[in-house]
């Protein structure tokens, strides 16, 4: 899963943690959705994406320890949580990079203050360049799940680009 990637968190510096993975999977989430509702075939697999990611929190939460009782109020908010992701990236998207910095760095950085511009800059090139890639894979490539993500790569010359897809 591109989510796993050890260099969001040794490049990105994304946090190594329960939220900072969580963070992850919802932001690939969001860029497959946000790529599949532009083909009518695509979109009608949007749900069931948001559907397993929900089974996945329950499971992940009960693999953690989580009791029975706290499960559904916790999938709850973290289904909660990621709805609010992904609204907050589609608006995002839709504005310029500083935007689309801006709503990563609240979710990817406990301290936004202290967060590293080419830490965010390096998400926000990652995140066009997957949409990028992603809308220009034939159709019947995305129902089967051969989904090319790019890798990130840190530039030392220029900060931190994208690597090709």
């Amino acid at each position: 899963m591109q989510a796993r990637q050890p260099s969001f968190y040794s490049v990105a510096k994304v946090s190594d943690s329960v939220d900072g993975r969580f963070e992850l999977i919802v932001l690939h989430l969001f860029i497959l959705l946000h790529c599949f509702r532009h083909d009518p075939i695509t979109a009608s697999i949007s749900q069931d994406l948001v559907d397993a990611m929900t089974e996945d929190m329950d499971r992940a939460l009960r693999q953690l320890g989580v009791g029975d009782l706290k499960i559904g109020r916790e999938v709850r908010t973290m289904a909660a949580t990621m709805h609010v992701r992904l609204r907050s990236y589609e608006v995002a998207l839709e504005g310029e990079d500083e935007m689309l910095s801006r709503v990563l760095s609240d979710s990817f950085c406990s301290d936004p203050v202290t967060a590293f511009d080419a830490d965010v800059e390096l998400m926000t090139i990652y995140v066009r360049r997957a949409i990028e890639g992603i809308s220009r894979l034939p159709c019947r490539d995305l129902i089967q799940g051969h989904i090319v993500f790019p890798q990130l790569i840190k530039n030392t010359n220029h900060g931190c680009s994208c690597g090709g897809d």
